[in-house]
């Protein structure tokens, strides 16, 4: 990483992971630990070093805020499909009701390594069967029309939970409006 590098945004998918399994009591997430190599605790190290000792509990409280959020409002019976944009390496799929609809929205090159990794977890039951929907997006094109017709085909008329957790940071003002 180094100071004058930044990180790479498929990388803070490992990163972000890794903060997350750091302290699984706190995240509540014990799948994201599937997801640490080597290279990836290199680059923990050098950003905890540069950035702050603390960034690793803001992470797993933030997992489990949205977690708690979302399976109360799914035990309420008021979502049935969470619509996670910029979803990285996120378990959400793992960590939630079985009956929920998926839908893991993130750049082509994170959906495709992150389906891969899935689909051999599960033929391997490390990780259970889930309803997930890959979706691989380049933000900074024209893709909201395409993008919106993929999600209501996927969705019809069920209720939603749309999280963006993961997305905004990576984003300019123009790409968000």
């Amino acid at each position: 990483m180094g100071i004058e590098k930044n990180i790479s945004i498929h990388e803070t998918a490992f990163v972000t992971s890794a903060f997350r399994a750091f302290d699984e009591d706190l995240s509540q997430d014990n799948f994201a630990k599937l997801w640490e190599n080597n290279k990836t605790e290199q680059w923990v190290a050098e950003y905890l070093d540069h950035v702050s000792s603390e960034e690793t509990y803001t992470h797993c409280l933030r997992n489990r805020y949205f977690l708690n959020t979302i399976k109360k409002l799914v035990a309420g019976g008021e979502v049935e499909v969470l619509i996670n944009f910029g979803s990285g390496f996120s378990m959400y799929p793992f960590l939630l009701d079985e009956h929920i609809i998926h839908v893991e929205i993130d750049k082509p090159e994170i959906v495709d390594y992150k389906m891969d990794k899935i689909d051999y977890w599960q033929r391997n039951y490390i990780l259970p069967k889930r309803n997930i929907h890959f979706i691989g997006v380049d933000f900074s094109t024209n893709y909201k029309e395409s993008l919106l017709s993929k999600i209501n085909t996927i969705k019809g008329t069920k209720s939603s939970f749309i999280l963006i957790e993961g997305v905004l940071f990576f984003l300019s003002r123009t790409e968000t409006n």
